[in-house]
């Protein structure tokens, strides 16, 4: 008779359903450890209040062995629930400092060579990483543009030298135009990559356009303010964009033509009269 060999079932390996063990992590070494001690606190007292005599004395023995084991295991649990939650800040951190080069790269490089000029090796190179380490933190190139389009816009200063057109706005009319002609080569570059950006990717421009708004809402509001008025006039908001317009452009044209910033600084003042002078205009 031949012995037949049969092959290995399911049932073999722990049945049809059952799945691989965890490994047991710290925090349920910490928990174990925390149960064993207060079992072992439990012998102790019910020792204390059952045994007499010599039994009470080896009963004790016992109960502290026990007490004094648990500590040591719950005191080793504790450590290497540290020692994760150090690694995992450790991580964090590391994380957020590559984001916060990255983003500083992105501006550096999209403000010298523009949104299609750029790529990610240039920016990842700049900051220091790999292409790997850029793709950790942005899924793409455009993501990390859009971003730093948006803490430009809402005046973040995560990004270390980050200005903002809405960010003027607050301040005496007057000084709008020239706190633009102020702001930083990069920064009127990027506001301008981004308004070319939102031109060529139709998908991005509702999105970019909230930007444009907040700009010549804030403006407008701080316009009516000025003259006295609680809400702003369509007048205002056409000051605004005057105020945009012709900053952002002799921003532009300032670095080609001496005769920009008069020209400028001549446009600013038709476009932002004083509040008496606006008065005295509209009775005639």
């Amino acid at each position: 008779m031949t012995n037949r060999r049969t092959a290995p079932t399911l049932e073999d390996h722990g049945g049809a359903g059952s799945a691989p063990e965890a490994a047991p992590t710290a925090n349920d070494d910490i928990r174990d450890a925390v149960r064993a001690l207060n079992e072992a606190v439990t012998r102790f007292s019910r020792a204390v209040g059952s045994a007499s005599g010599d039994a009470f004395g080896t009963s004790k023995s016992a109960v502290a062995a026990s007490l004094d084991q648990a500590a040591r295991d719950l005191a080793s649990a504790s450590r290497a629930v540290s020692g994760v939650s150090g690694k995992q800040d450790g991580r964090r951190r590391r994380s957020e400092e590559t984001r916060a080069r990255l983003l500083e790269a992105g501006r550096s490089i999209f403000a010298a060579q523009g949104y299609d000029g750029a790529s990610v090796s240039d920016i990842a190179q700049k900051a220091g990483y790999t292409k790997g380490a850029f793709y950790s933190s942005f899924p793409s190139k455009e993501a990390l543009f859009l971003e730093i389009v948006d803490r430009l816009d809402t005046g973040m200063r995560s990004v270390p030298g980050a200005g903002s057109l809405f960010a003027l706005a607050g301040t005496d009319p007057h000084e709008w135009v020239t706190g633009i002609q102020a702001l930083p080569a990069d920064d009127v570059l990027l506001h301008l990559e981004s308004w070319l950006y939102a031109m060529r990717h139709e998908d991005t421009r509702e999105k970019l356009s909230e930007s444009w708004h907040r700009w010549v809402a804030g403006i407008a509001l701080e316009t009516a303010r000025f003259y006295g008025r609680a809400e702003p006039t369509q007048e205002d908001f056409d000051t605004a964009f005057g105020v945009i317009a012709v900053g952002i452009f002799g921003r532009v044209s300032a670095s080609a033509s001496n005769e920009a910033g008069p020209m400028v600084e001549r446009v600013s003042q038709r476009l932002i009269s004083t509040p008496g002078e606006q008065r005295d205009s509209a009775d005639d």
